[in-house]
């Protein structure tokens, strides 16, 4: 088999990359999810100072998003659940902030409205009014119907999540205080995740010293598996059937790490007859989609 012992081929099943090197493949993998994330901090022990807004005095809530996400461009892409303790609803008024620096402001209560406590979840896909007194638990689940925040929650869809995320409340009357008890922060999203595969051309140990490969000889492959997103991804596994070991299993690669499948393939007399060996590795992780490597051709 001389005539193929140092050829790599590689054979995209998805997309070629222009100036992409034949070693390695980049894949974007696109899942769907839903996340939720609990507050990071809350100030003031979530205690609301009366009349404070008109001095930017309030209660602030942070989120910290740690998974890498953008926004999916639909009515309930972002959902926030709020529930606040108040005598007066009508002094409340609320902001969401993202991690991109977009505003929006959420609920701005009115002169009048008496009702007492807000624990609801704003949803833009629902269009239900905030309406009467609400009970303080369970969480966000007096107004089971989701009631529409005052301006879009749509106004983020499509960013990045990723990033610290800042919700704001504060009083703007006088003579009611209150206190958030929680918070919680959602979306529907789809990952960013990024996973490379490539297979190096194998070292031949050139058993029988003939300067070819030739059965007998032992090859010994190594597949690269590359976290090239933002997020650690768990259970990553590194598969080639023709390999002794068939397989690596890494528990957690962290963003730039890898998972490296080394494995040794015996030539076979009928390889020999054939001419070549051809083999693709494949790569695989809880966050993304499984990936094929470049064939490789010895």
């Amino acid at each position: 088999m001389k005539h193929t012992r140092n050829t790599v081929v590689a054979k995209f099943n998805f997309v070629i990359l222009i100036g992409l090197n034949v070693m390695g493949l980049i894949l974007l993998n696109l899942q769907a999810a839903t996340f939720s994330y609990a507050p990071t901090s809350i100030s003031n022990g979530g205690l609301i100072p009366d009349n404070g807004c008109a001095g930017s005095n309030g209660v602030t809530v942070t989120f910290n998003v740690t998974d890498d996400f953008n926004i999916d461009n639909v009515n309930n892409g972002v959902t926030l659940g709020v529930n606040i303790t108040h005598t007066y609803r009508g002094d409340l008024v609320m902001d969401l902030t993202s991690a991109a620096a977009t505003n929006s402001t959420v609920f701005t209560g009115v002169i009048g409205d008496g009702s007492q406590n807000f624990n609801v979840m704003l949803d833009e896909s629902s269009g239900v009014a905030i309406a009467g007194d609400h009970a303080t638990a369970p969480d966000f689940d007096d107004n089971v119907n989701d009631p529409q925040p005052a301006t879009s929650l749509t106004t983020f869809n499509t960013e990045s999540a990723m990033g610290t995320w800042t919700f704001f409340v504060c009083d703007q009357f006088n003579a009611d205080t209150g206190t958030l008890t929680a918070a919680e922060l959602n979306f529907v999203g789809t990952l960013n995740n990024l996973l490379t595969i490539s297979k190096a051309t194998p070292v031949n140990d050139d058993a029988d010293g003939n300067g070819y490969v030739s059965a007998g000889d032992t090859l010994t492959y190594t597949i690269t598996a590359t976290n090239a997103g933002g997020s650690a991804l768990t259970n990553v596994v590194v598969t080639d059937t023709l390999l002794t070991p068939t397989s690596n299993t890494c528990a957690t690669v962290a963003a730039a790490g890898t998972c490296v499948l080394t494995g040794t393939y015996l030539v076979q007399t009928v390889d020999e007859l054939i001419g070549s060996i051809a083999n693709t590795a494949t790569a695989d992780s809880n966050e993304t989609n499984l990936v094929n490597s470049n064939t490789v051709i010895t």
